[in-house]
C-alpha cells in the first residue's frame, strides 16, 4: 500500500469529493491504529496516564496527550494546489511529520483507536471563498462524560489557539462522517 493517497485529478465536487477523501481517510485511521507505530505511541500515553485516580482525569490526561502528540510532532501545511494528499498516519508520525489538516485528522483519528475511543471527522466550509468543504478536525466520544468533543489538531499553528475542545465557529455548514467505536 501506498505511504499516501495522492488524487492528481480533480475530486468531484461537493458530498461525493468529500465523501470520496473521508473514506480514504477512515481507512487509513483503522489500518495504521493496528501499526506498531501507532499502538507503540498509544502505548506511551497510556502508560503516563496510569496514575490518575477517577477515570475523567484518565481520559482527560490520555485525549490531551494524543493531541498535544499529534499538533507538537507534525508541522501543518497546505496541499499544492488542486491535489489531495492524504498521508497514512504511521507514515506522517515517523517520516515526513507534515500535512495538513485531513493528515493530521487521520494521524489522530488512528491514535484514538489505539487507545479505544470512539471518533468521528467533522468536516466543515472554513472558507469563505468557497462553498466546498475545506477543513476536517476530530470528534471524540469520552464516556466518563458521555459526550462528544472537538479536537483540532491544527488550531495550535494555524491561529495560536488550543484545539483540544474548542473549533472554529460560525462556519455555514457541517457534516459528520464516522470512523470507529459508538455510533
Amino acid at each position: 500500500m501506498p505511504k499516501y493517497i495522492e488524487h492528481s485529478q480533480a475530486l468531484a465536487g461537493g458530498n461525493a469529493g468529500t465523501r470520496y477523501v473521508l473514506s480514504h481517510m477512515a481507512r487509513l485511521a483503522v489500518r495504521d491504529s493496528k501499526d506498531n507505530v501507532v499502538r507503540t505511541i498509544a502505548a506511551q500515553i497510556r502508560r503516563n496516564c496510569k496514575t490518575f485516580k477517577t477515570i475523567e482525569e484518565k481520559e482527560y490526561c490520555e485525549l490531551f496527550a494524543a493531541y498535544k502528540y499529534v499538533s507538537d510532532n507534525v508541522k501543518y501545511i497546505y496541499d499544492p494546489e488542486d491535489r489531495e494528499h492524504v498521508t497514512a498516519p504511521k507514515y506522517l508520525l515517523t517520516t515526513n511529520k507534515y500535512g495538513d489538516c485531513d493528515c493530521m485528522s487521520t494521524a489522530f483519528s488512528s491514535i484514538l483507536i489505539a487507545l479505544g475511543y470512539a471518533n468521528q471527522f467533522k468536516v466543515i466550509k472554513a472558507d469563505k471563498k468557497t462553498d466546498e468543504y475545506s477543513h476536517v478536525y476530530n470528534v471524540v466520544f469520552v464516556p466518563s462524560i458521555n459526550s462528544w468533543i472537538p479536537v483540532d489538531t491544527i488550531l495550535p499553528q494555524v491561529k495560536n489557539k488550543n484545539g483540544f475542545g474548542n473549533e472554529k465557529t460560525g462556519t455555514p455548514d457541517e457534516r459528520y462522517f464516522f470512523v470507529w467505536g459508538t455510533k
